[in-house]
Parts: structure tokens; C-alpha cells; sequence
């Protein structure tokens, strides 16, 4: 991966793996219905448009925090980290988090519900190791710089 795909994938990859986590359940509970009780669920053209609403909203949520995360990514990559090493994928999953519980506060008005603070900061968790496992996947020897 070249550098230029690497801050591609950085900067638009969260909001899109984020609301594909978000909408997940609805994937999941569409699948079983499809495998076992022979039905087409949940994938009518109004579970199409919902998709690509939440898409649109996690962008508009996600968007600043993807940014500060491409922006320390590629900082730390130029000062020496290997996108390949598993520190990267620590600090991918690091970054996650606080990105998640920056999303929390704004969905939750900065009041505490731990629901929502716990399930978004969990999806940060999983979006960031997700990306910095792919980062370190898709990298070659000495692409940091």
C-alpha cells in the first residue's frame, strides 16, 4: 500500500467501517432470516436508503475525529513507526477508542449514559484495530515514510 492509499484508507475508512458496525445487527438478523426461514429480511429498498443514511451521519460525526487520526497516524509514520509493526495496529486501536469516546459525548450530549459511551467506544476500539490491522496487513518494508 502506497502512502497515498494508506491516508486514503485513514481519513474515509472509519466512518465507513463504523457504520457498517452500527448496522451490523440488521446484516446479521437479515442473514439468519434468509438461512433459516427462507426470507429475504431487512434488505427492502427503505433498509438501502437507511444504510446510506447512516453512512452519510457517520461521516458527519466521524469525519473531524478520522481526521486528527490520519493526521497522528501519518505523524508517527514519518517519525519511524513501521505501518507494519504491531504498535501500529496498538496505536490504530489507541486512537480508536479516543475517537469513540469523542463520537459518545456529542451522541450523548456530554451527559453520561453508559450504553452509549460504552457502544461507541467499542466500535472505536474494533474500527481502529480493524484499520490498523489493515494498514499493517496492506503495507510493504518501509512505507512509514
Amino acid at each position: 500500500m502506497k502512502r497515498r492509499s494508506r491516508i486514503a484508507l485513514e481519513a474515509l475508512g472509519p466512518p465507513l467501517l463504523g457504520a457498517a458496525a452500527i448496522f451490523s445487527p440488521l446484516v446479521v438478523e437479515a442473514a439468519r432470516a434468509a438461512i433459516l426461514e427462507g426470507k429475504f429480511g431487512g434488505w427492502t429498498w427503505e433498509g438501502v436508503k437507511f444504510f446510506w443514511v447512516v453512512v452519510f451521519v457517520a461521516y458527519l460525526v466521524a469525519g473531524l475525529p478520522s481526521l486528527f487520526y490520519t493526521a497522528i497516524m501519518e505523524w508517527r509514520f514519518h517519525r519511524g513507526l513501521d505501518p507494519r509493526s504491531w504498535r501500529a495496529v496498538a496505536l490504530s486501536t489507541f486512537l480508536g477508542l479516543l475517537s469513540g469516546l469523542a463520537i459518545s459525548g456529542v451522541l450523548s450530549g456530554l451527559k453520561w449514559k453508559p450504553e452509549v459511551w460504552a457502544y461507541y467506544s467499542g466500535v472505536g476500539v474494533a474500527v481502529g484495530f480493524l484499520l490498523g490491522w489493515l494498514i499493517k496487513v496492506w503495507s510493504a518494508k518501509g512505507m512509514g515514510r
